[in-house]
């Protein structure tokens, strides 16, 4: 699966920038919120309470969410290196059939 944009605060900010954040958490965070609410795709990987916080302010200005099946895609990474990239696209397609799957 080719992801063909991830970004990350490295990417976006200095080295200088990001020390002036000082390391703290809270900082760290919201940066990492607006990073993710203003993406292309935004696929949460932990239901916690900045996802769905996130995935109800998506929706307010119209951005795509992506919701995995978790359970379906753990069962196709048990099964390691068996696919090759295609097949893996072709079963993760397969295990989403209600989702508009863009990439």
């Amino acid at each position: 699966m080719q992801i063909p944009k991830v970004v990350h605060k490295q990417d976006l900010l200095s080295s200088k920038d990001l020390g002036l954040l000082g390391g703290s958490a809270s900082k760290l965070a919201a940066v990492d919120y607006l990073v993710c609410l203003y993406a292309e795709v935004f696929m949460p990987t932990l239901g916690g309470n900045m996802g769905h916080q996130l995935r109800v302010h998506r929706s307010y200005l119209g951005r795509y969410n992506l919701f995995p099946n978790k359970e379906a895609l753990a069962q196709i990474y048990s099964e390691g290196g068996r696919f090759g990239l295609g097949d893996f696209n072709q079963e993760v397609r397969a295990s989403h059939p209600s989702v508009d799957l863009r990439w």
